[in-house]
């Protein structure tokens, strides 16, 4: 796994952008980098991350069949194209630039973010240059005063409530469906939206509700709970 992200980051100026297929001779590697990331062992997890910003696949081949790639054995050139660099890596993120808070508040979300470990990861994240999103508990937005699971069954389904802190541009969106579900994320807000099919009781059918961001949430399955 030590050599798969070494070449990633070495060969970062022939591969990014691009699909990568990594042949190994250790088969229990393909399996795991097949799974979602929280079902990966702990100290792979860290590695794994690293790899996220490529489109890579891992197949697995006995030792005896993997030759050496002539590529490989070639030094990359020493100058860049920076501007090439910069479209390459230039990132649409839909994420709300207006806080519905006062400047108070704000501050003192930032504080408390500070120094709460779960948010703290996905600033980390952010700032190293990789996406996040994932669930977490009401009971831990430390300061963030979304809507609460009661209050929001007063109102239709597919409701929303969300909070994004500027400086960080860390969001936190919470949507009702049977139940709260609370998301935080450092590259998307309430868009990317779609709709979803729910059982209405009172109707007796199913009907079509609109949803924030969940289904870039299930792509993953991960989450910080």
């Amino acid at each position: 796994m030590y050599a798969i992200v070494y070449g990633l980051k070495h060969f970062h100026h022939y591969i990014y952008g691009r699909k990568v297929m990594v042949t190994t001779n250790h088969r229990p590697l393909e399996t795991i980098l097949s799974k979602p990331l929280h079902q990966a062992p702990t100290r792979l997890q860290r590695m794994m991350i690293q790899t996220l910003p490529y489109d890579l696949e891992v197949i697995y081949s006995p030792g005896s069949d993997i030759p050496v790639a002539d590529a490989l054995s070639r030094l990359h050139l020493p100058n860049t194209d920076l501007q090439m660099q910069r479209d390459i890596e230039a990132y649409v993120h839909s994420v709300m630039k207006t806080l519905p808070v006062s400047d108070s508040k704000l501050r003192k979300i930032r504080q408390l973010t500070e120094h709460d470990k779960q948010l703290n990861l996905v600033v980390h994240l952010k700032e190293i240059g990789y996406d996040w999103i994932g669930t977490i508990r009401q009971n831990r937005l430390l300061g963030c005063e979304l809507m609460e699971g009661k209050e929001m069954k007063r109102f239709c389904m597919g409701n929303v409530d969300w909070r994004v802190e500027k400086s960080t541009e860390v969001c936190l969106v919470c949507w009702y469906d049977n139940k709260a579900v609370t998301l935080v994320s450092n590259y998307v807000a309430v868009e990317p939206k779609d709709t979803c099919r729910h059982w209405d009781s009172s109707e007796k059918k199913y009907v079509e509700i609109e949803r924030p961001a969940i289904k870039e949430y299930n792509k993953y399955m991960g989450g910080v709970d």
